[in-house]
């Protein structure tokens, strides 16, 4: 008789299996707890297949075990590498396009290219500037409250006792 196994046949037969387990397993207890309707042979044959689709599946799943461990293992490896070295700043700087930066003597006009000839212009970026720019010398200094600067006073003496009182103050900070 043909056995259509179902979750209820496989619940029955790990019942059978685990209340016969002795030192030895009796197929024919294990047949006998299931129904007439069940051989020996045909658990053993329906065990059989439980056990090669079982190590299918733990086969499966220690690939994909590996494969994250392996992916976690070089992650983890990328990981510690940026937070020792920071190389993924470094080439993240050298591979980011920097800003373009227009010059002086780039205009407007000149950036609409003419039918005739097309002009190259070499692109400069900010990278290209020089650190620091010169200082003109139109430029004035002001200065500023940590840079006051006092008026000397010639050191001859004073005209009158009111005058050096004045002077004074004109040379005290408050």
């Amino acid at each position: 008789m043909v056995i259509v196994w179902s979750a209820e046949w496989d619940t029955k037969l790990l019942v059978a299996i685990w209340e016969t387990c002795g030192s030895k397993f009796d197929w024919e207890s294990a047949a006998e707890i299931l129904g007439n309707a069940c051989t020996p042979e045909a658990i053993m044959q329906h065990l059989r297949n439980l056990t090669k689709k079982a190590s299918e599946q733990r086969r499966e799943q220690r690939e994909v075990l590996l494969k994250s461990h392996a992916a976690r293992d070089a992650s983890v490896a990328k990981g510690k590498a940026r937070r020792r070295w920071g190389y993924s700043r470094i080439n993240y700087a050298r591979r980011r396009p920097s800003r373009k930066v227009t010059t002086q003597d780039q205009s407007p006009a000149d950036e609409q290219p003419s039918e005739a000839a097309p002009i190259q212009r070499k692109r400069r970026f900010q990278d290209d500037l020089p650190l620091f720019k010169p200082i003109e010398e139109e430029m004035e200094t002001l200065p500023t409250q940590t840079n006051r600067t006092r008026k000397r006073h010639s050191r001859e003496a004073p005209e009158s006792p009111d005058e050096d009182h004045n002077s004074s103050q004109r040379t005290s900070f408050s």
